[in-house]
């Protein structure tokens, strides 16, 4: 058997290495290949690109590369075209996220097999926040890849909701399957902790209410903020800070030296003003340290208030609040870091995700057959 792995748009290893999750990525792909014959995967990488990160796979993993000179847009709807004859063995196709799987779609229509469309959040509820039109081409796009896909794959109860009820898709058509954790990799460790180290991690726009973060820990004496990340809004967080010395901007890390960044943290903070399934969050946890998450759809599902981690409201003064009472009290981030961690191997782990899916790949085959 064989299985085609469509990327989002504009995404490949390159980009994998410099949001520093390569080795997260890889794992999966080299998962897939020890149980497919071959495994093909459509990115975005230039060939110079592709012969670095193949060395990386198996021998059996292939990647198709875009030439320098197209367009990615029209890669993506072209390059199908050409590479279907080759690929005309391939019985499943498996996308990374749902932007850009109209590639997926051309693939299947082309070849006449299995879609598996796989996403991490609901587009089209992204898409309202920015614009009207935006969020109306998501929206049709959805419905066409929904309709067309044997199987979908969302990381939330509350995004199969909205697919069934805003798309009338057939809910056994539907699998929740979260994010998952590394916990072999994001474990407790015994690291030192750094006196009221605060950390966050994530991209800098937004979303992610990070200046609203800076201003609650400006108030805060003693504290010390660690961001890592990077985004659009990363000089207007320069200025922000510059005249204080214990907030820090860090850039991105790569994924396999977080854990240890997480460990020296005292506190976890995610404030963002919207979320889907951050993996962040759920990294953290699993590391054992006492997380605080903004009271909104995606963190207050993972976060029970109190038990867990703490919730806040996406305000500088809360935020601060909820800071203040974690630094203040040992035995509570203790006892919310112990939870954290047991509720993320529970319910978060690779293998359990890894094992999911699979039921859906064989059931897929199966059919096929």
């Amino acid at each position: 058997m064989k299985l085609l792995i469509v990327l989002s748009y504009g995404t490949g290893f390159r980009v994998w290495e410099r949001a520093g999750i390569i080795s997260d990525c890889l794992k999966l792909i080299r998962r897939f290949a020890s149980i497919y014959e071959e495994v093909w995967i459509f990115g975005y990488d230039n060939r110079e690109e592709v012969e670095r990160f193949q060395e990386l796979l198996a021998p059996n993993v292939r990647i198709i590369s875009k030439p320098r000179w197209v367009l990615k847009l029209i890669y993506s709807l072209l390059w199908p075209l050409l590479w279907a004859p080759r690929l005309r063995t391939v019985k499943l196709i498996r996308t990374w996220q749902l932007w850009g799987s109209w590639t997926a779609i051309i693939f299947k229509l082309l070849l006449g097999c299995k879609l598996l469309l796989r996403q991490g959040f609901q587009f089209s509820r992204f898409a309202a926040r920015r614009s009207k039109l935006l969020y109306y081409i998501a929206t049709i796009f959805e419905k066409l890849a929904y309709k067309l896909a044997d199987k979908i794959i969302v990381t939330r109860d509350e995004d199969k909701q909205y697919i069934i009820q805003r798309y009338k898709i057939c809910s056994k058509k539907i699998t929740v399957i979260p994010n998952w954790v590394d916990i072999e990799l994001f474990k407790p460790m015994e690291i030192a902790k750094e006196a009221n180290r605060i950390i966050f991690v994530g991209r800098l726009e937004k979303q992610k209410n990070v200046l609203s973060l800076i201003r609650a820990v400006k108030t805060i004496p003693n504290a010390k903020l660690y961001i890592f990340g990077s985004g659009s809004l990363e000089n207007e967080i320069r200025k922000e800070i510059e005249d204080f010395s214990n907030i820090h901007l860090m850039g991105v890390i790569p994924h396999e030296k977080l854990p240890y960044e997480l460990n020296k943290s005292e506190i976890f903070i995610l404030p963002s003003l919207y979320e889907g399934h951050p993996k962040a969050l759920l990294e953290a946890m699993a590391c054992g340290l006492p997380v605080i998450g903004s009271k909104v759809e995606g963190v207050s599902e993972i976060i029970e208030d109190g038990v867990n981690g703490l919730l806040c409201d996406p305000t500088p003064e809360d935020i601060r609040r909820k800071i203040i009472c974690l630094l203040s009290d040992r035995s509570l981030r203790e006892r919310l870091g112990r939870t954290a961690r047991s509720f993320i191997v529970k319910n978060y782990s690779f293998e359990k995700a890894y094992a999911k899916e699979l039921e859906i790949h064989r059931e897929l085959l199966l059919s096929s057959s």
